[in-house]
């Protein structure tokens, strides 16, 4: 940061992500530079925040205009990964359909997922050990059969009813005669999430349904 905030004095301090060690140790270094601009992105709020009063506070685009400018490209490049090493298979067009509908509903009805508290609820529900997804193959067993809405102490609106069927139409989730939704298992329904690589007691089919869903 010494070395580099000197050169480039417009460059931005971003405190997201890392560990919490990381990001005050950032903060502290940054504050040693009047004109360093200090960010943190507060994605439950949807929102960007500058720290550190006197600091510069860039002119940049809100929250959701940014996201909308993403790309696969610049996300994963942001993330380390080289473009000459991406590997791609073709998903399912239910996949497909699915992800244009949930990207659709999780924009456009933000406010209801938001009421709900349809993320925080999901995660309450796969992380429920310790803020963990089980590892253990019973607690796993369970938590495939497990009633994802059992969570959810009031009616969810009818946008966030949309979003789980049609991850069940895409096979992600399973349906129940009785409303409800539970994970689809391995090698199970018409499109199903494809199984882990060490069966039921490898917590990675949970980990990706969890990551699909929470958005």
């Amino acid at each position: 940061m010494k070395y580099w905030l000197p050169l480039y004095p417009l460059a931005v301090v971003n405190l997201t992500g890392g560990t919490k060690l990381m990001s005050a140790g950032a903060l502290l270094g940054a504050r040693e530079f009047s004109g360093a601009a200090i960010l943190y992105c507060d994605t439950d709020q949807r929102k960007f925040v500058f720290l550190a009063e006197g600091h510069l506070q860039p002119d940049i685009l809100d929250f959701d205009a940014a996201a909308a400018r993403l790309t696969l490209r610049m996300v994963l490049t942001a993330h380390g990964k080289s473009p000459s090493g991406w590997r791609f298979d073709t998903a399912p067009e239910s996949w497909l359909a699915f992800g244009r509908k949930a990207f659709d509903l999780r924009w456009r009805e933000r406010a209801a997922f938001e009421r709900s508290a349809f993320s925080k609820q999901v995660r309450a529900f796969y992380r429920c050990e310790k803020g963990r997804i089980p590892k253990a193959a019973g607690k796993l067993q369970a938590l495939l059969g497990a009633d994802l809405l059992q969570g959810f102490a009031d009616d969810l609106p009818t946008p966030v009813m949309e979003f789980l069927a049609a991850a069940a139409a895409a096979g992600v989730l399973t349906k129940t005669s009785e409303g409800g939704f539970h994970l689809t298992p391995p090698g199970g329904g018409r499109n199903p999430t494809p199984p882990p690589p060490k069966g039921i007691g490898d917590n990675s089919l949970m980990e990706s349904v969890f990551d699909i869903l929470k958005g």
